[in-house]
């Protein structure tokens, strides 16, 4: 879980790394985070589910306006949605989003809740959200403990 001392003490890392010189980092945050202080959180971050464990919607802009105004440092934010694919949207990203939202509304219509819309070879289609989620997915502790010792 995130809290307020986990991020004390990436910002006191990041000021570390920035004063030997590292004026670069690379911060990941899952919008399935859990925090321990939602109360900082604008109320449309959260995104409540019926199944699984919420998410947080933004969260990496929240994030990262946090560490640049307790740092000081030049931050900025990406969102996977576009770099993951590879770059700016093209018009086959255009109209395969027009093709998940018509099929995402058929959904709604037809009551089928817990599924997601997913592209299978050439063919729009559904799947149950359970079947792909495979539960909450957390960094094992003694991973980050390594992180925090190489990259502090």
């Amino acid at each position: 879980p995130l809290n307020k001392e986990r991020i004390e003490k990436l910002c006191q890392m990041l000021k570390k790394r920035n004063k030997r010189g590292k004026n670069f980092s690379i911060i990941v945050v899952a919008e399935g985070t859990q925090l321990e202080w939602k109360a900082i959180l604008k109320p449309s971050l959260h995104i409540a589910r019926n199944k699984g464990p919420d998410r947080l919607g933004g969260i990496g802009q929240v994030i990262g306006e946090l560490i640049a105004g307790k740092t000081g440092l030049d931050t900025r934010v990406s969102s996977l949605d576009y770099i993951q694919r590879g770059g700016t949207p093209v018009a086959y990203d255009r109209s395969l989003a027009t093709a998940f939202g018509v099929k995402a509304v058929e959904l709604v219509k037809e009551k089928k809740y817990g599924e997601m819309v997913a592209l299978k070879g050439n063919r729009i289609t559904s799947t149950l959200l359970e079947k792909v989620e495979g539960g909450i997915k957390i960094v094992n502790p003694s991973v980050y403990k390594i992180a925090e010792i190489f990259f502090s």
